[in-house]
């Protein structure tokens, strides 16, 4: 889960994780959405058909938005990040063979418009820009994080 709310949207998606296969389907991608209320995050989930046994990763710079979450029950915990994360989870994502559901339409919209940063010289920096990538982080959050923790398979 990348959390957003009036520019950018909340962007969650599906992920399967077999050796070195990936698969992410779309589940969420939608701006407006609090954390938990009627028009929310939280509403939305149960909306889809998730339930408190659905293991969500999120994005762990929302650590409050995390536990407000958990606190309505869902099983939410915080994305393995730090200094380098983002250059290490695009290379690992670049080292597996990665899929896309048809209706992952969002994913892969985002998957065509991704940038690398560009020096003054106008060569790659090695770092992605930042911008549409919701769904992207959505996907190198879960990678990373079960890959850092040596999980073979999950939903979230």
């Amino acid at each position: 889960l990348d959390f957003g709310f009036s520019n950018d949207p909340a962007a969650l998606l599906e992920c399967k994780l077999h050796n070195d296969k990936v698969w992410f389907k779309e589940i969420l991608y939608e701006t407006g959405l609090t954390n938990v209320g009627a028009h929310s995050l939280s509403k939305r989930f149960e909306d889809l058909g998730l339930t408190g046994q659905d293991l969500i990763y999120a994005d762990s710079a929302e650590l409050k938005s995390i536990e407000e979450l958990a606190q309505d029950g869902w099983y939410v915990e915080p994305a393995t990040k730090g200094p380098g994360s983002v250059s290490a989870g695009i290379d690992l994502l670049q080292g597996l063979e990665v899929m896309y559901t048809e209706s992952s339409v969002n994913i892969d919209q985002e998957r065509q418009n991704y940038k690398w940063r560009l020096d003054r010289n106008k060569l790659p920096t090695g770092n992605p820009e930042d911008g549409n990538d919701h769904l992207m982080d959505a996907g190198r959050y879960v990678v990373f994080t079960q890959r850092a923790r040596g999980f073979v398979g999950f939903a979230g």
